[in-house]
């Protein structure tokens, strides 16, 4: 079980890599099939960024090695977990109102759990290392939004594909980011479902017969079911996105369908957390 959750974890860490290189893909296919040390050389900015992010990740996984000591990773996102293990079900906690919120998170963390004892000290260390393997996610989606507005311009200018790992390393070097990546928080699920949506529902507007409504609410779902901040943040992000939907001419006919599915599928990926709180304190949203 140990050996599997390291595959698991590992397989995390690597999956926002091959997208932070996409827009770095496109530019080699049109310079020629130039290696990717000599290029770095030849480009000292995208060099610059990707030493950063690389020096900065390090510097978060080291931290994420050790102890769990903050407190709301210990209160609010494990306590809970370590109750559920013990008394071997899923129930309502009355002493303890971080059990009320919306956890999706969180479940990643209790799946991990099921590999540790309870006394083992990669208990929370488990955790740790699930949300720091949401940075580099994170950093991919960042560069590949970056990449995708910046796409009109890369043909006037030929240095704009260097911009998304400029954006990527200025996310990194925020000095909340590192810090809070190596803790056992949501923090990270709940940016990576938002940039998701952002993506995925801009990229409707641009294609709406290829675009997935589906798909839009399912990482809408996902971030109302990580956190409650983004209940009206989503809210009013998804008001604005109707309305372009039903303004725009090109997706005037698609957007009954994207519409309708999208919130059919936000609903039944997010709507189970706070049914539960309904059920246990009359509050969806406690």
């Amino acid at each position: 079980n140990r050996s599997l959750f390291v595959v698991i974890q590992a397989a995390l860490i690597l999956f926002g890599f091959p997208c932070m290189v996409l827009a770095w893909r496109e530019r080699m296919g049109r310079m020629g099939h130039m290696g990717l040390i000599g290029r770095l050389s030849r480009d000292p900015l995208t060099f610059l960024a990707a030493a950063l992010i690389s020096i900065m990740v390090v510097i978060s996984l080291l931290y994420a090695c050790a102890p769990a000591v903050e407190s709301d990773e210990l209160r609010y996102h494990l306590a809970p977990l370590f109750t559920w293990l013990h008394d071997g079900r899923i129930h309502y906690l009355p002493h303890q109102a971080f059990s009320n919120f919306p956890m999706l998170g969180e479940m990643l963390y209790l799946l991990a759990f099921q590999t540790f004892s309870l006394t083992s000290p990669f208990f929370a260390g488990a955790a740790k290392l699930i949300h720091l393997s949401f940075l580099p996610v994170a950093m991919a989606q960042i560069a590949l939004l970056t990449h995708r507005i910046l796409r009109p311009a890369r043909r006037r200018d030929s240095e704009s594909s260097t911009s998304p790992f400029l954006a990527a390393a200025s996310f990194v070097l925020i000095p909340c980011v590192p810090i809070l990546a190596a803790w056992g928080f949501i923090d990270l699920f709940m940016v990576s479902y938002f940039l998701g949506f952002v993506y995925l529902a801009g990229r409707a507007l641009r294609r709406p017969r290829r675009a997935s409504g589906t798909l839009i609410g399912l990482v809408a779902g996902g971030a109302i079911a990580v956190k409650y901040s983004m209940l009206p943040l989503l809210g009013l992000l998804g008001l604005v996105w109707l309305l372009f939907l039903f303004l725009a001419p090109a997706c005037r006919r698609q957007a009954p369908r994207l519409v309708a599915a999208a919130a059919f599928a936000a609903l039944l990926f997010g709507g189970p957390w706070h049914l539960r709180n309904f059920l246990w304190t009359g509050n969806p949203f406690y």
